[in-house]
């Protein structure tokens, strides 16, 4: 089994069989980049951050990439590994560290969110919820058949200048035409997560898991 390296960081607050939230890392950085903000979601949740397999530069990749002036060059073939050993680890991580299987959210950003989306599109059940920063489509997820059955929440900077503003909206507008249930929310900001977006993602955590009533954007 292609076990992650990982990090966790455990509930606040004890329940049994908690729900759990995986964070996938940008590409170049760690499984430690994300841990910081597991301290702003539900105190009930395990939350875990996962090590991409690729050494790229002083961190680690999804995939490996390089940025051209004819675009991006990367290989179809280190995405789908990627994503095949996400759904293995994925599939066994709740029983790893004691989380409720049938709820599980998988997020991340930049190239982690890329990767969150190709696995809610390759696995459709098994993710409860997917949360999406600053991310996009992949030429290769068009092929993909599966029927979208998780709430997204897509956030994007409108000057980022890595992973366009358009390249996110392309992505809810693909998941919109396969019917999903997406909500796509734009920041004044470049490629990041900010304190506003952050709570967003906290509350679509929480309504996702919950079935609280806050709305986004407040």
């Amino acid at each position: 089994m292609d076990m992650h390296e990982y990090r966790i960081h455990k509930p606040s607050q004890f329940s049994e069989s908690p729900p759990l939230l995986v964070l996938l890392h940008g590409v170049g950085s760690n499984e430690l980049d994300l841990l910081s903000l597991a301290s702003e979601f539900d105190p009930r949740l395990v939350t875990v951050t996962l090590r991409a397999p690729y050494v790229y530069g002083p961190g680690f990749a999804w995939y490996r990439v390089d940025f051209t002036e004819a675009g991006r060059i990367f290989s179809e073939v280190e995405v789908q590994d990627s994503l095949d050993q996400l759904v293995r680890t994925l599939e066994s991580l709740p029983g790893e560290v004691g989380a409720d299987p049938h709820r599980l959210i998988v997020g991340g950003f930049s190239q982690g969110a890329i990767m969150s989306l190709g696995i809610s599109l390759l696995k459709p059940e098994l993710a409860s919820a997917v949360l999406m920063m600053s991310g996009r489509m992949m030429p290769q997820f068009e092929a993909i058949r599966e029927t979208p059955k998780s709430p997204y929440l897509l956030q994007h900077g409108l000057y980022d200048p890595v992973i366009t503003i358009d390249e996110g909206r392309e992505a809810y507008r693909f998941l919109k035409a396969r019917g999903a249930d997406v909500e796509f929310l734009q920041y004044p900001m470049e490629h990041q997560i900010s304190a506003e977006s952050l709570g967003d993602a906290r509350h679509f955590v929480a309504r996702t898991l919950y079935k609280t009533r806050v709305k986004l954007h407040e």
